[in-house]
C-alpha cells in the first residue's frame, strides 16, 4: 500500500529498479489521504476518491522534526463530497470545486516539491490504497 503511493510519485518505478535502491534513509514522507465518503456507500456512479493529501517531510537523523509539511486538496473527478464526508473531514464540496486540482496534477507537484522518489513513504491504515485506485 505504501509503495503503491511511491510508485504513483515515482510515475512508474518497481521494486528493484535503480530509483527504488537509492532511497534516502536519513528523510521520509508520511502521507495522509481524505478520501469522499458516504455514511451508506457511493450513490451510483460514484466511487471513493482522493479529496486531499496532507504531507510531512520527517528528518530521521538526530532528532527528529518536521522539515516541511503541505496539504493539496484534490478536485474528485467522479463523485461529490457528500455532507457525511463534510462532517467527518471538515473538506465542503466548494472547497474542492474552488480549490482543488486534479490528482496527477497534485501528484506532480509532490513529485516536484519533495522529491518523492528518493525518500522512504508512509502512511496509516489504508491510505495508500487511494493513490494506487486513482492512477
Amino acid at each position: 500500500m505504501i509503495l503503491a503511493c511511491r510508485q504513483a510519485i515515482l510515475s512508474g518505478a518497481i521494486p528493484g529498479s535503480s530509483a527504488v535502491s537509492r532511497i534516502r534513509l536519513d528523510r521520509m514522507l508520511v502521507a495522509d489521504f481524505e478520501q469522499t465518503c458516504w455514511e451508506d456507500g457511493p450513490p451510483p456512479g460514484q466511487r471513493t476518491e482522493i479529496i486531499e493529501i496532507g504531507i510531512a517531510e520527517v528528518r530521521l537523523e538526530g532528532e527528529p522534526c518536521i522539515l516541511r509539511s503541505a496539504g493539496y486538496l484534490v478536485r474528485p473527478a467522479a463523485s461529490e463530497v457528500s455532507p457525511f464526508c463534510t462532517a467527518l473531514t471538515g473538506i465542503t464540496p466548494g472547497m474542492v470545486r474552488r480549490q482543488g486540482r486534479p490528482l496527477a496534477e497534485v501528484l506532480g507537484t509532490i513529485r516536484k516539491n519533495f522529491g518523492g522518489g528518493a525518500k522512504t513513504w508512509a502512511a496509516w491504515g489504508r491510505d495508500g490504497n487511494g493513490i494506487r485506485d486513482h492512477t
